[in-house]
């Protein structure tokens, strides 16, 4: 069954049932309520400034407080401190954002048990490597680092590795006002697509530098991943690599004072920001010191806690499944709204006061088992929304005769049964059509596999299951290629930057790293290149994509780990002549054939009974000598020989064919074999 005939059906099923239930009439859903879970223990000289849910634990949570601590707590135990801001960072004023990596809870993916923090600190030396360069005539006494932090889980919990500390990117600051409010991943990009895992920091503007391309309120885009003596990378496709007067790292700019970044599920190049007072729509690329950017589509929206993805029937927001709690006259309500259309805020129940006071620092997350929680910072309170009815009626006045509304009521839960059933059943259909959709699509508008083509110095790049080049680069015309594994950047070759021995060595101990880990389900392993040309534009091939057992590509991947280190060399040489050393062969070795004696037996001679031979002075191919059946008695000496020579020269044509023997050796061994039994004959 096609797509297009569940969706019809589904269509003509929808419509039918809507018939059935038009009698019945909505209201909004009353008996839904925050239950209390939790209250965490702590000093109570403890503050919490931020907090977030480690995915898939039983409510647990890191917490930064005030005191510049790292704890993690859950509901039936102390806190654990597992890291002290003053002993770990030298000059710290305070942190700022804190974030976990996507990949946090796959013990056996980059990105295990990772998360980051943003600080403000003393600025000690303004030549830092990791440091954002600024003009001489801007001041920064402060410096905002963004540093990436290691868990190791035990036993008993997690606990911090104590080296794992590594400084990411150092953004200058004028003064306090511009700390960084916000490190966070795109949670939409699934883990096999290009942009997974690349870290966006946001930063609000600065009162009189409003037209500064980094301090009039940015949001940058790095790749957190170390490569080489690089802390992090750019991004390629980042919009503004190739303007000299914005950092690359910057995704957007003149945002004003930004406070959160919101993502569109439907638009990776999109993104909502929200700056205290307005919500606004903003794409990759946006420079809005212009005057021409002013005329944004923003929603007025202020006093609200985080925004969350929660799209749930019983809360009738299904078109509206961004959720966050407002405040609104001195009381919080929960609300809803959709990003993409950016409609207006819509009610869906107020929340107690009990629950969150006046001035509480409310928090949502989604749970383990896909609950919707408020954490109160303020009391350290955690709750959880329950009590839902599916649908409540309105009653009507009816007349004597009619269906009492207990029974409309059970007839309608019924065919809402119904209906969800078929729905369901359609959706797995299409779940099962549609399993490696996204992969397939990531497959198609990529190349798929390249050539080198020396004898007319051109690079040919095929599209999936195609034969003929879709497009053809000579070397010249290749300025950089990148080459990552698992959308991690494993090798860069530029002219500043030439293959290497050990460059070589560090690719091959990645893919063997990579080829010990178990493909189970969820596993993707993916190899891709990113090509940049002379006319400034990319090509992308993904060369190798597997997702649990199934391999999506038409290369092993060993042969493409092979065909990508030759690659490697054949640019460096053409982009970097100079710079690049001499590659060093490792040959694999090879088993010993074995031994053949090389000297050839003398043939036994022939009885002295006259023998009529035929002399021929043609060469003696020893493939085509036929063999006789049943020789006369008359015909048996002149076959004795003519076997002599045939297996004479076998054992010479074997000797040549296992390379002991040259052709020029070859033709004269043989030639003494056969004037020898001539000889002998005669």
């Amino acid at each position: 069954m096609t797509h297009k005939n569940i969706i019809t059906i589904q269509l003509i099923v929808a419509i039918f049932i809507s018939f059935l239930i038009q009698p019945f009439a909505f209201c909004a859903n009353t008996d839904a309520k925050f239950n209390q879970l939790a209250v965490f223990s702590s000093s109570p000289d403890s503050h919490w400034q931020m907090a977030k849910v480690i995915p898939n634990s039983q409510n647990q949570f890191l917490i930064i407080d005030q005191a510049h601590k790292l704890q993690l707590t859950q509901a039936n135990g102390n806190p654990i401190t597992l890291l002290d801001g003053k002993q770990h960072i030298q000059r710290l004023v305070k942190f700022s954002a804190l974030a976990l990596h996507p990949s946090f809870a796959y013990s056996e993916q980059h990105g295990a048990f990772t998360f980051y923090t943003a600080h403000t600190e003393l600025a000690e030396d303004i030549k830092h490597r990791n440091r954002l360069p600024l003009k001489s005539d801007t001041t920064a006494p402060f410096d905002n680092v963004v540093t990436e932090w290691q868990l190791k889980s035990t036993d008993t919990g997690f606990v911090l590795e104590e080296e794992s500390k590594r400084e990411l990117i150092r953004i200058p600051s004028p003064n306090l006002e511009a700390s960084i409010n916000q490190v966070a991943f795109n949670p939409f990009i699934k883990n096999w697509q290009k942009h997974y895992g690349l870290l966006f920091v946001a930063l609000p503007s600065i009162t009189g530098l409003e037209q500064h391309p980094l301090y009039s309120g940015s949001v940058l885009r790095i790749n957190p991943a170390s490569f080489g003596l690089r802390a992090y990378t750019v991004p390629t496709d980042n919009p503004f690599t190739l303007n000299n007067d914005i950092h690359p790292e910057v995704a957007a700019t003149g945002l004003g004072p930004v406070q959160t970044v919101h993502w569109l599920k439907e638009n990776v190049n999109q993104f909502a920001v929200n700056n205290g007072k307005t919500t606004s729509l903003v794409k990759l690329g946006d420079d809005w010191r212009q005057v021409e950017h002013q005329d944004k589509q923003a929603v007025e929206l202020a006093n609200i806690s985080n925004m969350l993805y929660f799209r749930n029937s019983a809360l009738n927001n299904d078109m509206l499944p961004f959720v966050f709690v407002m405040k609104k006259s001195d009381s919080w309500k929960l609300a809803a709204m959709s990003l993409s259309a950016m409609t207006l805020p819509t009610e869906i129940m107020p929340i107690p006061n009990e629950i969150i006071k006046a001035n509480g620092r409310p928090l949502l997350f989604k749970g383990s088992e896909g609950e919707l929680l408020l954490l109160e910072l303020k009391t350290k309170s955690l709750f959880t929304l329950s009590g839902f009815i599916a649908a409540k009626t309105i009653e009507h006045a009816a007349p004597d005769n009619a269906t009492p509304v207990a029974t409309n009521s059970n007839n309608l839960f019924i065919i809402l049964i119904i209906l969800g059933l078929i729905f369901l059943a359609g959706f797995m259909l299409l779940r099962k059509q549609d399993r490696f959709k996204d992969a397939k699509k990531l497959l198609n508008s990529h190349y798929a596999r390249f050539d080198v083509d020396q004898d007319l110095n051109q690079l040919h790049l095929y599209k999936r299951h195609q034969e003929v080049a879709s497009k053809s680069l000579s070397f010249n015309q290749v300025l950089r290629c990148e080459v990552s594994l698992n959308d991690t950047v494993i090798a860069t070759v530029d002219e500043q930057t030439p293959f290497s021995n050990s460059a070589e060595k560090a690719v091959n101990n990645a893919f063997k790293e990579e080829k010990r880990h178990k493909m189970v389900d969820d596993k993707v392993r993916k190899v891709a290149m990113t090509l940049l040309n002379q006319d400034k534009k990319t090509d992308n091939l993904c060369l190798y994509l597997r997702e649990g057992n199934q391999r999506l590509t038409k290369m092993r991947y060993e042969h493409v780990q092979s065909q990508v280190i030759d690659w490697l060399w054949h640019l460096s040489y053409v982009v970097a002549p100079e710079s690049t050393e001499k590659r060093l062969i490792t040959e694999k070795p090879v088993k010993p054939k074995p031994s053949v004696k090389k000297v050839v037996s003398t043939p036994v001679p022939t009885p002295a009974s006259p023998v009529q031979h035929v002399q021929n002075d043609k060469p003696v191919n020893s493939e085509s000598l036929p063999t006789s059946a049943q020789p006369r008695p008359q015909d048996q000496q002149i076959n004795k020989s003519d076997d002599e020579l045939i297996d004479s020269l076998n054992k010479l044509l074997e000797l040549k064919n296992q390379g002991f023997l040259t052709e020029a050796e070859f033709e004269n061994s043989k030639a003494k074999i056969v004037l020898q039994l001539t000889q002998t004959k005669k």
